[in-house]
Parts: structure tokens; sequence; C-alpha cells
């Protein structure tokens, strides 16, 4: 897509999806406070973790790594019976012609809508997706590991919302001056590509399975 079908593609999405009341800031803020408060409630239940039990955070941020690159590559940029609406057409179809890699910043706080998971998602993962993992692991998990896994699942979901944001920042932002963050923004940025993306970069907070699964595009992206 060029530079002027990205901008034209922008501009109608924004009269037909982006209500006029909507507010990027509201929207970051209600995210945050959510994720960051279900990390805290988390942590508060864990009582006197054995140092096995502890394992469970690098285990469980390593499973987040993992379940990021499966649900990127095979939902979000797939058409998969009964959830395409919601996934492939809201990623693949607005995410990324919103943002390419020749257009990846935002004009507006008005384009968090479509940078950042909808508030309903956020919802349905503190409502839904979190009881039904706790009901499940508890029946053959010590609870202490099952809060602490919920602690990580918590974790790395404001984590992607955070690199994800900072991986579309422009370069002279200052947090690209971390060397991860820059190094994530590239990587993020070829992903962007609108003919690389079903097949490359598809860790958005480090990039662990892309390079064990063989998915990393290795030519540098050019900056737009």
């Amino acid at each position: 897509m060029t530079r002027d079908e990205v901008s034209q593609f922008r501009e109608e999405f924004r009269e037909q999806h982006i209500p006029s009341w909507y507010s990027g800031t509201i929207h970051v803020v209600f995210n945050c406070i959510m994720m960051v408060g279900v990390c805290i409630y988390m942590l508060t239940l864990v009582k006197n973790p054995t140092p096995l039990e502890l394992l469970t955070l690098p285990v469980g941020l390593l499973i987040g790594n993992l379940g990021v690159y499966i649900i990127h590559k095979y939902l979000l940029h797939r058409v998969q019976p009964f959830v395409e609406a919601f996934t492939f057409r809201v990623h693949t179809t607005w995410h990324h012609h919103f943002y390419t890699d020749e257009n990846f910043l935002h004009d507006t706080r008005k384009d968090f809508y479509i940078l950042f998971f909808p508030p309903t998602v956020i919802l349905m993962f503190i409502l839904f997706m979190m009881p039904a993992t706790y009901f499940l692991l508890v029946t053959f998990l010590p609870v202490n590991v099952v809060f602490l896994y919920l602690f990580t699942f918590a974790l790395y979901f404001l984590l992607y919302e955070s690199v994800h944001f900072i991986s579309h920042l422009p370069p002279g932002n200052p947090l690209l001056r971390f060397p991860l963050f820059g190094f994530m923004r590239k990587h993020h940025l070829a992903h962007h590509n609108v003919e690389l993306m079903y097949q490359y970069n598809f860790n958005v907070v480090f990039p662990l399975f892309d390079y064990i699964l063989g998915t990393v595009y290795k030519e540098e992206p050019s900056e737009p």
C-alpha cells in the first residue's frame, strides 16, 4: 500500500468505525489500570511461595511468548471459522492497513482505537479467561503456582500492550534508546509490511519463538 492509500484507508476507517465520543486517553488508562490491578491482586493471593513455585514466573513468561506467537500467526493472520470477525478482520484487515511500514505512526490519540486491545477484550480476559484458567489449573497444581501463573498471564498482556505501543513510536523517541525497544521496533516494523505480515516476526515482546521457529525476517526494514 502506498502512503496515499493508507491515508485514504485511515480517513474512511475513522469515519466508519471510531465513535465521536471515543477517547484514546481513557482507553489507555482503562487498559492499564485493569491489567496492573489484576497483576497486583494475583500477587497478594500468593502465600509464602517456595523456590520451586517461583519457577512458575519464567515458565509462565515463556508460555506467554509461545502463546502470543501462535495466536498472532494462526488466529490474527489466518481466517478461522467462527472467530474471523474478531481476529483476522480486526487485526489483519484493520490494524495492518491502518498501520503499515509506510505509515507506522498514529496521527492523534483517536488512532489508539486500532492500536490497543479493545476494552471488551480486557474485560473478557479478566471475567472469563482468567477464572477459566484458574479452575482448570487448580485441579492439579498447587494454588500458589496457579496464582503465580495468572500473574504472568496478566503481566504478559501488559507487556504486549506496552512494547507494541513503544514499537509504533517515532524513531527519535527517547524510549527507543533502550536497546530492546529499538530492536523490537525494527522487528515489528518489518511485520507491518503487508507482503511480509503473514510469514514473519509474530512475536511482539521478544522474538524468542520467531528465532526458534525460523520466522525472523533477516533484512533490515527501511524507515518510512
